[in-house]
């Protein structure tokens, strides 16, 4: 990490400085803090571009010694050397390098911000070197580089950072960059690096769309949610089920647990916690049994009832084995019960299982929620309406256009009556006889009164009590509804007990008198729209679209000649050659030519100016990888000479021909 260059002995010193921080590594087996742990990362080369996205486990890491969440947020390096050196450039006062510059950072809003303040003696040690915790960017999980040239290698890493602790002299920590480089060239990763070339894609290349509306099976909440593509070689094509819960429902924040205080009605709502998202298709996968041993499956959130286990021969019962459904793991029921061997397990899933990873949502506890999950290459984008109030352009007058209208969370006798803005459309239905009563307050000082109208809720599909305040004095004897009037709605707060919710007021409109009564009859209504937050109830559904090849598209791209070979001409070495590899102190070390934008599955034949045939190269078929690499080799593996050479490339969108120039 960044701090490494402190010096273990030097940072065990200002730690046994502190009792308590000597006790804590006492207690936790003489272990001493840690970075979080390492996000896995996945890269996705494009065309002038790189994405990078990786998940959330470095958020939940518990640091072994002070027995907290010490997460702060995550840096993001790149070099076009597997050790950064290049990137190494945060000096101490000094001018001594101690740190690697970032290119991207983000952080927990939690106001830790800026650099860390080390106490004296660490300020000290570290000749002056601090370590920037952020600006309280927020989390996100995925990266776009565009910065990149195309052709050349870079080397990534996704660290994740702990905060440190001045207190208790604890510097703050990341994770390490590794990478390893064999004397053959490979290069050996961590789950939080990775080696990746950018490059453009096959001709008539088409990316699956973005910002994708969700369709709505089933609709309560108002907003609206779109999917984003972060990795098409990801993309199934399946179909997926959007569903949620609320906290009325959701028993992680249920209003017992304190995580609402029940003494403020205008806290109470159904604002939703959180989100899942079924995969309406069935996957498999194989796996080898090792009896009773747990096997780890690659996915979790399995549906039990979706299960079916098969060898080569015929399905097992599930009384011999044992599957957690919800970890993702099997096992043999008892010895001989799932015989050593392979076997197909074939299932529903969900990728994402009550997730609060909402935009703006209030259950991350963590900072803020500016990000959803990925998931099979794909992310979804809420549009949630958290606050819930009155749609003007939705609400108005459906016959009679009666008084001007005001809706809001009720509040009386000086704020000592409250009620809460309850998420439901309502409409108030007119009538030529009485068709409900309203129900007294004592409180209120308000009587029953038979009225000509009554309150639908349109979205449970209930009638809905309430009080009939009478301001002028002039309809409660009739019943009907005047100017100055003032209804209160009562419903079943979260707690279960009939409360107040809305208050609906009335007046004149300009110019008329404040008591007009207007003839609201039968075919009158006032219809009310609030906005609602997603809840239990509410389905969305889409399908992804994969990516594909436009042949027609292809034809044109061959046609503009947008096949060539570069660098051409080749002159002695080309910029995008990696050096020789550790160990290795002779030789010329790989030469390459790339031909680009060249077709799925076309064949690539190379010629020297005589006709001869030199070698014959093959795109793979992948239409992610619109580039093939010659190592400027013969078919007999010699190094070719230098000159002049002929290149045809035959595919299905049509041939074309070009030429390049080798200069030694």
């Amino acid at each position: 990490g960044a701090n490494s260059s402190l010096g273990i002995s030097g940072k065990i010193a200002d730690l046994l400085k502190n009792k308590q921080t000597v006790q804590k590594i006492y207690d936790a087996n003489y272990q001493f803090p840690q970075p979080p742990d390492k996000p896995t990362m996945s890269v996705v080369p494009g065309d002038h571009q790189i994405t990078l996205y990786w998940d959330r486990k470095a958020e939940a890491t518990i640091d072994p010694v002070l027995r907290v969440k010490t997460f702060e947020g995550y840096k993001i390096y790149r070099s076009t050397d597997p050790n950064f050196s290049d990137i190494f450039t945060i000096t101490d006062a000094s001018g001594t390098p101690q740190g690697y510059r970032p290119l991207a950072q983000f952080d927990l809003v939690d106001s830790v911000t800026g650099y860390f303040i080390a106490n004296p003696q660490q300020f000290q040690d570290a000749s002056g070197y601090s370590y920037y915790l952020g600006n309280d960017s927020g989390l996100k999980h995925s990266f776009v580089d565009n910065s990149v040239e195309n052709g050349r290698r870079y080397f990534y890493a996704v660290v994740s950072y702990s905060r440190g602790d001045e207190n208790l002299g604890i510097f703050p920590a990341e994770n390490t960059k590794f990478f390893s480089v064999l004397s053959t060239g490979q290069v050996i990763n961590d789950i939080n690096t990775a080696v990746v070339t950018p490059g453009p894609k096959v001709p008539g290349y088409i990316q699956p769309p973005n910002a994708v509306p969700l369709s709505h099976l089933v609709r309560y909440g108002t907003g609206s949610v779109l999917y984003n593509v972060v990795d098409a070689t990801k993309v199934s094509g399946h179909t997926y089920q959007v569903s949620f819960l609320d906290e009325l429902v959701d028993s992680t924040v249920n209003y017992s647990n304190g995580s609402i205080n029940l003494t403020d009605s205008t806290k109470w709502t159904r604002r939703t916690s959180s989100y899942s998202v079924f995969d309406t298709s069935y996957v498999s996968e194989t796996f080898e049994s090792t009896d009773t041993s747990v096997v780890t499956l690659t996915r979790k959130n399995i549906v039990p009832s979706s299960v079916t286990l098969q060898n080569q021969s015929a399905v097992i019962s599930g009384a011999n084995y044992v599957l957690d459904a919800t970890r993702g793991t099997i096992h043999g029921t008892s010895p001989g019960s799932l015989a050593p061997g392979n076997y197909t397990l074939t299932y529903k899933y969900y990728p994402v299982f009550r997730s609060p990873y909402i935009q703006n949502s209030p259950f991350v506890t963590q900072g803020k929620a500016l990000d959803a999950d990925i998931f099979d290459g794909v992310q979804l984008n809420f549009n949630n309406n958290w606050d819930v109030k009155l749609i003007d352009s939705l609400s108005g007058w459906v016959g009679e256009n009666a008084y001007v209208f005001n809706l809001f969370p009720t509040q009386l006798l000086l704020g000592k009556i409250k009620g809460y803005a309850n998420p439901n459309d309502y409409e108030i239905q007119f009538a030529n006889s009485v068709v409900d009563t309203s129900v007294a307050d004592s409180r209120l000082f308000v009587p029953s009164v038979p009225v000509y109208f009554r309150i639908y809720n349109t979205t449970d599909s209930e009638y809905v009590k309430f009080i009939f305040y009478d301001n002028v004095g002039t309809s409660a004897a009739n019943g009907k509804l005047a100017a100055s009037d003032e209804l209160i709605m009562l419903e079943q707060n979260p707690t279960g007990v009939l409360s107040y919710s809305w208050d609906i007021t009335f007046v004149s409109k300009t110019g008329e008198r404040p008591d007009t009564l207007y003839p609201l009859g039968t075919g009158d209504k006032l219809v009310l729209k609030t906005s609602h937050p997603f809840r239990q109830g509410d389905l969305l559904q889409f399908t992804t679209a994969t990516p594909k090849v436009d042949i027609a598209q292809g034809k044109v791209d061959l046609a503009l000649k947008r096949i060539r070979a570069v660098p051409n001409p080749y002159v002695t070495a080309s910029p995008h050659e990696p050096p020789l590899p550790p160990g290795i102190t002779s030789g010329r070390g790989e030469r390459r030519i790339e031909f680009i934008h060249i077709p799925a599955g076309a064949k690539i034949s190379i010629f020297t100016s005589r006709g001869e045939h030199v070698m014959t190269l093959y795109q793979d078929g992948n239409i992610q990888d619109g580039t093939v690499t010659w190592n400027l080799k013969t078919k007999e593996n010699l190094d070719i000479a230098f000159g002049v050479y002929f290149y045809v490339v035959e595919s299905s969108v049509g041939t074309t021909t070009g030429k390049l120039a080798i200069i030694k």
